[in-house]
């Protein structure tokens, strides 16, 4: 549903099945068997693409960034995956790409990031594919040093760092991957860069149970608890 930020009533309302993603005042949604195309302020639609065999049951994530938008499309809890590629202005399919890759498909600069986990080498447990976006070619390949704790995380990206899994941060410039001991977010959500921290959100994976807030802990029996009932 879209709503006027000021009056706070109903613009236009459309069904969707993942989150959409929005550029340039046009707003992109997987919409039955392909990506609508539509207005931010009218929700009319500007194109729609036909994708053959979608599966609205997979892992799928939209995004876009300049001139296209892609959608990625995986298996879930297997690391098959395809990415496509779409032209932002008239929904013409550009490229498909299919590989094997978990949750780490983002734009970054001018090209697609592909992240690939294994935990058979722990000091390289982290894999970069990087694609051309112009073409869905593979340009470069290579393994980084230092290790993840998991792949279920999407990934994010700042000018010299990619984030991904829970507290895995890449330096751009170092080409070396670092883990640092943090909570963690939703699993396929992770870790959130904005105003130079990283932000995690407030419900743990759903592999673990983590304590959560501002906690100061002592020994048990430490403390007598009162019941305070003011």
């Amino acid at each position: 549903d879209a709503f006027d930020k000021s009056s706070g009533k109903l613009l236009w309302s459309q069904p969707i099945s993942i989150y959409p993603a929005a550029l340039n005042g046009v707003l992109y949604m997987v919409k039955d068997d392909g990506i609508k195309a539509i207005t931010l302020e009218t929700g009319k639609e500007v194109w729609m693409a036909k994708i053959p065999g979608f599966d609205i049951k997979k892992d799928n994530n939209l995004f876009c960034k300049d001139n296209n938008v892609y959608l990625s499309m995986k298996t879930p809890y297997k690391p098959d995956h395809s990415i496509v590629s779409f032209n932002i202005k008239t929904g013409e399919k550009l490229w498909s790409y299919d590989g094997a890759w978990w949750y780490g498909s983002i734009p970054y600069k001018d090209d697609i990031w592909l992240l690939d986990y294994t935990n058979k080498d722990h000091s390289k447990s982290v894999s970069m594919k990087i694609l051309k976006a112009t073409s869905g070619k593979v340009d470069k390949e290579f393994p980084v040093v230092g290790n993840a704790g998991g792949h279920c995380w999407g990934t994010r990206g700042s000018e010299n760092y990619l984030m991904y899994s829970n507290g895995w941060y890449y330096d751009r410039n170092k080409n070396e991957g670092k883990m640092v001991g943090t909570t963690r977010s939703p699993c396929r959500i992770g870790q959130i860069p904005a105003n130079g921290l990283t932000y995690f959100m407030p419900h743990h994976c759903d592999c673990s149970v983590i304590l959560r807030g501002f906690l100061a802990l002592g020994k048990k029996g430490q403390l007598d608890w009162v019941e305070n009932n003011e």
